[in-house]
């Protein structure tokens, strides 16, 4: 393949003029193929075969849904890691460590509840955008 960007190696232009709907049409096909109009065109016109579409498109409402979970999950995070980060300054005080060993445990649990939501969550965005097929209902959870 030649180097240089697509206008170099290309330079002659053809037009071609159209109604709305043609144009509506047309754009409509080059998007359902993931393709530019010119790129449609040309292939369509020298009996290329139109390439398959191979980049997956994002659900927005899905990925919409995956980041204000991720926000949350987020602010989760922190206040465990506040939390563990003033039971270690205790610790670190020389205080009795004996009432503090359900706050350890809760903490660590909260923590490892939190790790899963993370995975769950990469799956959320996974799905969100295309990459894998959706084991779940419409919107793509397993819920």
């Amino acid at each position: 393949m030649s180097s240089g960007s697509e206008n170099r190696r290309r330079g002659k232009i053809i037009r071609v003029r159209v109604d709305d709907k043609e144009a509506a049409a047309i754009a409509a096909l080059a998007d359902a193929h993931r393709q530019s109009v010119a790129a449609l065109v040309r292939n369509s016109l020298l009996n290329i075969p139109l390439p398959r579409v191979h980049r997956p498109r994002v659900n927005e409402p899905l990925f919409g849904k995956a980041l204000a979970r991720l926000a949350a999950l987020t602010a989760e995070l922190g206040k465990e890691g506040s939390n563990l980060n003033q039971l270690t300054h205790y610790v670190n005080a020389e205080r009795p460590i004996g009432t503090l060993v359900n706050s350890i445990e809760s903490c660590l649990q909260n923590i490892d509840m939190l790790q899963r939501d993370a995975f769950e969550l990469r799956t959320l965005f996974v799905n969100a955008m295309g990459l894998e097929r959706a084991r779940g209902g419409a919107d793509g959870e397993d819920e």
